[in-house]
């Protein structure tokens, strides 16, 4: 289970993540990996957005402040991160981890799975600087758009994924304070 610092679950999604992600192998198959929380956004070449449920064929991501998995794909996540999806998020300040996380869910054959339980969000947090939580940002929605729509046009990942998000902010903002880096 990963679990962000400025969220409070309750016992009933641990035990609801826990559940889904026992029942995995048996539900679908040995080979699935699924990613599970209670958080979904859509993530599709039109961009980045809000998702009440999967639908018009857009594949759907979990948010990573609240989510579940197997072991094993964690692991095959982080054996893959630094080739695939490092240069993206230390660029972005971690901005757009859970999308990559869901890329890489997707491109390994497995969904992301909402589970539905209540939880706490405590989104005046100060992040550890203490300068207050990168969400509230004005490049951050922009940004996770630019990369939902790298990803869905099938991008090669690593600095070509990178440069296709630099590409796309410099083109839409090019006489902006906003920056990425």
């Amino acid at each position: 289970v990963q679990l962000d610092d400025d969220v409070y679950p309750s016992d009933a999604l641990l035990s609801a993540m826990a559940a889904a992600v026992a029942s995995e192998a048996h539900t679908h198959g040995q080979g699935f990996y699924g990613l599970y929380g209670p958080e979904q956004r859509s993530c599709t070449a039109a961009g980045y957005g809000f998702a009440e449920g999967p639908g018009d064929g857009n594949y759907n991501i979990v948010l990573t402040s609240v989510a579940a998995m197997r072991l094993e794909l964690a692991k095959r996540f982080a054996a893959a991160f630094y080739s695939s999806y490092a240069p993206l998020v230390n660029a972005t300040h971690g901005n757009g981890e859970d999308i990559c996380f869901a890329d890489f869910v997707r491109r390994s054959g497995g969904q992301c799975v909402r589970v539905l339980a209540n939880y706490t969000h405590m989104p005046d947090a100060l992040g550890h600087s203490g300068g207050g939580v990168f969400s509230l940002k004005p490049e951050h929605m922009f940004v996770r758009k630019l990369e939902c729509s790298c990803l869905a046009q099938q991008q090669e990942l690593g600095m070509a994924l990178l440069d296709c998000v630099w590409d796309g902010f410099q083109r839409a903002t090019p006489n902006s304070s906003l920056s990425i880096f």
